[in-house]
């Protein structure tokens, strides 16, 4: 039992968690939709395993910029934040977004999704269909913004624990504010390459 209490203790458990989810979520969507020997389906789980593995780290990745951004905009209000309590704070944040994942897993352990044909592979809106019809991807994504609004609400709480509460939510809209201002810079970088 004293494991299991170290264990609640450690910073990065929900960061831990939301990464077994994940893994799970892809397990059971990715070898259900591309089951078979064909190998059409395998380069599809190929393809599908490197583009969760992408998501995780880029998910990481945006998960620091926005903790760089509520480090700084604390430091621009004159309030004295250990690095390591942005970090535990960003960390505990992912609470939200592995209750997500998990949600998404219990949905396709209730409702699995039905093997794709070698037809539907070929044709776009048949793959589109099915995706569509399959429960967890459906609530997966109706489901994203309310795991974000909860990720935000979670950082901005906890920050608020350290810094005084209007400080934690002006870092926390800061921080929302750059990483949208990337997001968007990234899409209008990437949008030329699309059509060529």
């Amino acid at each position: 039992m004293k494991w299991l209490a170290r264990l609640a203790k450690l910073a990065l458990l929900p960061v831990l968690v939301w990464l077994a989810g994940l893994a799970a979520f892809a397990l059971l969507g990715i070898n259900g939709l591309f089951a078979g020997p064909n190998p059409v389906f395998v380069i599809a789980r190929v393809t599908a395993y490197v583009t969760v593995v992408v998501v995780a780290t880029v998910t990481t990745a945006f998960v620091g910029v926005f903790g760089l951004a509520c480090g700084a905009m604390l430091s621009w209000l004159c309030e004295s934040l250990d690095r390591r309590r942005i970090v535990d704070t960003m960390s505990r944040s992912f609470w939200s977004l592995a209750a997500y994942v998990w949600l998404g897993v219990a949905s396709l352990v209730l409702d699995p999704p039905v093997a794709l044909t070698a037809f539907e592979m070929s044709e776009a809106d048949a793959l589109e269909a099915r995706v569509r019809e399959t429960t967890a991807f459906g609530w997966m994504g109706r489901l994203r913004y309310l795991a974000l609004l909860g990720f935000l609400a979670t950082a901005g709480c906890l920050l608020a624990r350290y810094t005084r509460p209007l400080n934690a939510l002006l870092a926390v809209s800061f921080a929302s504010a750059a990483l949208a201002a990337l997001l968007t810079a990234l899409g209008l970088l990437a949008g030329p390459s699309v059509g060529h």
